[in-house]
C-alpha cells in the first residue's frame, strides 16, 4: 500500500509557477515588468525635472513624459457599447450646440473642480470617450486616418500651430498659466477639428449638425428680442458685476450702451461674440439647409431672424462683414449661372444687368464701410483710433520676440493696452496669436484657415448641387470669421471656426464614399479626385 501511494505521489506533477498575466508556464510577463519599470522611470524623471530644472524647462519635460501614460490610461478604460458609432457623434452635436445657448456665466458654483461650466465638463468626458473610441474601434480609426490624409496640409498646419503654442510656454512670463491655457484650448477648442474630421458618416449627419447650430442661433436671436425692448439681458443675473473691479464693470456697461443705443448680446459674454456667431451661422443655415433641400420657406423665415440678430448688436463690423459676405455669395452665384448657361444668350443679358448692379453695390458698400470704420460718433471714432494705436504699440513687442512670442495667453498682459475706460483689452485675435505664440504660429493658423477656405471655394465651383451649396456656405462663413477676427480678440467662439475648417474635407470624403457605394461609373480612386470629378462636371 505504501508502495502504491509512493507511485501515485510520483505521478502527481509539481505545481508550475504561472504568474498573473503570463501565458507561458514558468516565464515572467516581461512586457508588463518593462512597462512598470518605464512608468517608475518616467515618474522619477518628472520628479527630478520639477526639482532640478527651472519651471520653464520642467513643464515641457513633464508633459512629454506624462502624455503617453495618460493616453494609455484613457485607452484602457472600457468603452460602453452605447457610445460606439453614431451615438458618440450625436452626443458631440448636442454638447456643441448647447454651448452657444447656455449662458457663459452660468456654472456650478459649489463644484470643487478647476472647471465648473457644465458644458465644458460634458465635453471633457466626450473628449475622453472619443480618444478611447479612436484607439479601440478599427473602423472609426480607419475613417479618421483616411480623412487625415485628405486634409494633410491643414493637419500639418494645425499641428505646427499647437506645437508653437506649447513651445511658447518656455518663454512665458507665467509658465503655469500659459500651460493651463494651452491645454484648455487644445482640449476644448482645437480638438473639435479632429472630432468633426472623424465622426460623421453621412451628409445627412452633416446637415443635422448645421441644423442644430442653426436652432441655437435662432434661439439667441429670440433672446435678443426682449433684451432689446427691455434694455436688459435675460441672463444678467449670471453676470455678477459686483465680483469684478469697478473699472471692469464700467467697461462692460459701456460696451452695451454705446452712442445712446443698446447692444444685445443674448447668451454670450459680449455683443461682438453674439454678432460673430450670427454672421457665421447665417450662410450655413440659409445656403446649406434651405437651398440644399430646395425649400424656400425656411430661408424666407430665417433671413429676417438672422438680420435682426446681427443688427441688434449695433456693431459696425457686423454690417461691413455682412455686406462683404453677401457680395461674395452673389458673385459666386453669378459665376455659376454664367457657367451653367454658357451656350445661350442669357449670360450676356445677365452680365449686362448684373455688372452695373454689382458696381453700385460695391460703391455703396465701400462708402458705408469707410464711414462705419471711421466712426459715426465720438465713441466709435475713439474705438477705431484705439485699434490703430494698439497695432502701433504692438509692433516693437513683435520685433523683440518674433519667434515664440511672450507665452500662450500672456501677450495681452505684456502689451498692457487699455481703452478709454482704463480696461486692458486686445481687439484683434491674430495680433493676440502673434504676441502669444509668435509669427510662425500665426503663419500656421492662417495657412490652415486659407487652405480650408480654398477647399470650400473649390467645392462651391462643383457641378454637384449639394456639394456646391455646402462649399459656398463654408466659404462664406470662413470669410466672415477671417474678417471679424480682425476686430475681435477673444476666442470663445473658435470652436465654430475649427468646425468649419474640418467640414469641407469631411464632405469631400463623404462624396467619394457615396459615389463608391452607388457604383457611379468612372469613380475616382481618391477623395481629391472625386472632388475634381464633380468640379469638372463628371
Amino acid at each position: 500500500m505504501i508502495l502504491g501511494l509512493r507511485g501515485r505521489w510520483r505521478s502527481i506533477s509539481p505545481p508550475t509557477f504561472r504568474p498573473y498575466g503570463s501565458t507561458v508556464a514558468g516565464r515572467l510577463p516581461w512586457g508588463r515588468v518593462c512597462a512598470v519599470v518605464a512608468l517608475l522611470a518616467c515618474c522619477a524623471g518628472m520628479g527630478t525635472a520639477l526639482g532640478a530644472l527651472p519651471l520653464t524647462l520642467a513643464l515641457p519635460v513633464v508633459v512629454v513624459l506624462a502624455a503617453p501614460w495618460l493616453l494609455l490610461g484613457i485607452g484602457a478604460v472600457p468603452l460602453p457599447t452605447v457610445w460606439e458609432g453614431t451615438r458618440l457623434y450625436w452626443a458631440f452635436v448636442g454638447i456643441f450646440a448647447v454651448y452657444f445657448v447656455w449662458p457663459q456665466g452660468a456654472f456650478i458654483a459649489g463644484l470643487k473642480l478647476p472647471v465648473k461650466h457644465p458644458q465644458k465638463i460634458a465635453f471633457l468626458l466626450l473628449f475622453a470617450l472619443w480618444l478611447s473610441a479612436v484607439m479601440k474601434m478599427p473602423h472609426l480609426r480607419q475613417r479618421f486616418m483616411a480623412r487625415m490624409r485628405i486634409a494633410r496640409p491643414v493637419v500639418w498646419a494645425m499641428a505646427l500651430f499647437s506645437i508653437f503654442g506649447l513651445l511658447s510656454c518656455w518663454v512665458s512670463i507665467a509658465p503655469l498659466f500659459s500651460m493651463y491655457r494651452w491645454a484648455q484650448e487644445t482640449i476644448w477648442v482645437v480638438s473639435i477639428f479632429y472630432i468633426v474630421l472623424s465622426l460623421p458618416k453621412s451628409l445627412r449627419q452633416v446637415h443635422a449638425a448645421i441644423a442644430a447650430l442653426s436652432v441655437a442661433a435662432v434661439l439667441n436671436a429670440l433672446f435678443a428680442i426682449p433684451e432689446t425692448l427691455r434694455r436688459k439681458n435675460l441672463f444678467e443675473r449670471f453676470n455678477n458685476l459686483d465680483a469684478v473691479d469697478p473699472i471692469t464693470a464700467q467697461a462692460i456697461l459701456e460696451a452695451k450702451f454705446r452712442g445712446g443705443g443698446y447692444r444685445a448680446q443674448a447668451s454670450f459674454d459680449h455683443p461682438l461674440l453674439f454678432a460673430e456667431f450670427m454672421l457665421v451661422m447665417a450662410p450655413l443655415a440659409c445656403i446649406a439647409l434651405g437651398f440644399a433641400y430646395r425649400r424656400w420657406r425656411p430661408v424666407v423665415i430665417l433671413v429676417p431672424i438672422y438680420l435682426f440678430g446681427v443688427l441688434s448688436t449695433r456693431s459696425r463690423v457686423t454690417v461691413v462683414v455682412a455686406g462683404v459676405a453677401v457680395l461674395f455669395a452673389l458673385a459666386f452665384w453669378f459665376v455659376h449661372l454664367m457657367r451653367q448657361n454658357h451656350r445661350s444668350l442669357m449670360p450676356v443679358i445677365q452680365t449686362v444687368l448684373a455688372i452695373p448692379v454689382m458696381l453700385a453695390m460695391l460703391l455703396v458698400a465701400g462708402l458705408a464701410g469707410s464711414e462705419l470704420v471711421a466712426g459715426r460718433n465720438t465713441d466709435e471714432f475713439l474705438s477705431s483710433l484705439a485699434r490703430v494705436e494698439m497695432l502701433r504699440e504692438s509692433w516693437p513687442l513683435i520685433l523683440a520676440q518674433p519667434w515664440l512670442g511672450y507665452g500662450h495667453g500672456a501677450g495681452g498682459f505684456v502689451l498692457g493696452f487699455a481703452d478709454s475706460s482704463g480696461m486692458m483689452t486686445l481687439d484683434n485675435y491674430f495680433l493676440g496669436v502673434v504676441l502669444d505664440n509668435g509669427v510662425l504660429a500665426l503663419v500656421a493658423l492662417l495657412t490652415a484657415l486659407l487652405l480650408a477656405f480654398g477647399r470650400s471655394v473649390r467645392m462651391a465651383a462643383s457641378s454637384d448641387p449639394q456639394l456646391r451649396r455646402l462649399g459656398l456656405a463654408c466659404a462664406t462663413s470662413l470669410l466672415s470669421i477671417l474678417l471679424i477676427k480682425l476686430v475681435l480678440g477673444t476666442g470663445l467662439n473658435n470652436g465654430l471656426m475649427y468646425f468649419l475648417m474640418a467640414l469641407p474635407y469631411v464632405v469631400s470624403d463623404l462624396v467619394q464614399s457615396q459615389a463608391a457605394g452607388n457604383g457611379v461609373p468612372g469613380k475616382p480612386a481618391r477623395a481629391d479626385d472625386a472632388l475634381l470629378h464633380h468640379t469638372q462636371g463628371g
